[in-house]
């Protein structure tokens, strides 16, 4: 992710906080590189908005952050005030992970549903007609049906099954844990 263009005003406003990216995080994380007083980082994670792709992204900075100073590979310690499955995937990239006995753990597993609408536009006495191409394709099915199809569900269950593995191997990985373990 890049740094998001700002108008030249917002500058000017009080309270204005530069937005973190990881265009942004790795630069900070370059000059950190670059300074030989600096041991290493400190993440505080409260409560991160992170997608998974956003998470991984992270933790390949942190390693690459630690692969630029090889001689004396600088730490990064992670501290969490409260989480999420994404940002924990983005601490166990760090070195050291600390938690005090009233952060949040919110990883609660994967979960989709969906939004169906064909009984609520009966009633109001819309029809929607759907021309299906192949049964796997379902951006329709939100009109056309009042519950998941076999194929949808078989859809998010393929793509949970996906992230779910990529959860437990960046877990297994940062954390240095077999995946039975993890799981």
């Amino acid at each position: 992710e890049r740094i998001p263009e700002t108008p030249w005003w917002r500058d000017l406003l009080p309270g204005n906080r530069q937005p973190l990216s990881l265009e942004y995080l790795e630069n900070a994380l370059t000059r950190i590189a670059d300074d030989p007083d600096v041991k290493g980082a400190v993440f505080l994670l409260r409560s991160p908005a992170l997608t998974l792709a956003q998470a991984q992204s992270l933790a390949a900075l942190f390693t690459r952050f630690r692969q630029m100073n090889v001689p004396q590979p600088k730490q990064i310690v992670a501290f969490i005030e409260e989480t999420n499955a994404a940002g924990y995937v983005a601490a166990c990239a760090a070195d050291r992970i600390y938690m005090t006995p009233l952060s949040e753990w919110n990883i609660v597993g994967l979960r989709v549903g969906g939004l169906y609408l064909k009984d609520a536009l009966k009633r109001i006495g819309v029809a929607f007609d759907v021309v299906r191409v192949s049964p796997w394709k379902t951006a329709g099915d939100m009109f056309h049906d009042a519950t998941m199809s076999d194929e949808s569900r078989a859809q998010f269950n393929w793509l949970l099954d996906s992230l779910f593995a990529d959860i437990v191997s960046a877990i297994s990985q940062g954390r240095k844990l077999s995946k039975q373990t993890v799981c």
